[in-house]
């Protein structure tokens, strides 16, 4: 019963993260694309590529806001389901893109840092759903 508050709490409090956080992405890019409230300071030949930058952002937001809601679905109604494979594969693909953009120089340690903490926390939960399954399995009489 505790692991299942534990993975509710933990894929609702990733939901509202990643759900606010692509509506926020889809609605309000530029609060995501560095100064883009001030398209005339930008040369001319950036206002395109900062146009798509925008535009991409806004995709980005799109594409995150379902996998917000799979999250808080799994949060209200888990059951075990193999969704929880799809979020490793997520996670991993989402920290890998930013340890690599550190690893360029392209960002800050704590960038990586910080978007690994979901994956981390599906790890755990994998972990210790393992730990507490194989328990039971031994715990149950053999038929």
């Amino acid at each position: 019963m505790k692991l299942k508050i534990l993975k509710s709490t933990i894929y609702g409090i990733l939901g509202l993260i990643f759900t606010s956080g692509g509506i926020a992405g889809l609605v309000k890019p530029n609060l995501n694309v560095s100064n883009s409230d001030s398209l005339q300071h930008i040369p001319d030949s950036d206002v395109e590529m900062h146009q798509n930058l925008i535009h991409t952002t806004m995709e980005l937001g799109a594409a995150i806001i379902p996998i917000g809601l799979l999250l808080i679905w799994c949060a209200i109604y888990y059951k075990g389901s193999r969704l929880n494979y799809f979020f490793l594969i997520f996670f991993m693909l989402f920290a890998s893109i930013h340890w690599y953009e550190y690893l360029q120089g392209n960002r800050d340690l704590l960038s990586p840092l910080i978007n690994s903490i979901p994956l981390v926390l599906v790890v755990l939960l994998f972990l210790i759903h393992r730990k507490v399954g194989s328990k039971s399995d031994h715990s149950q009489p053999s038929n």
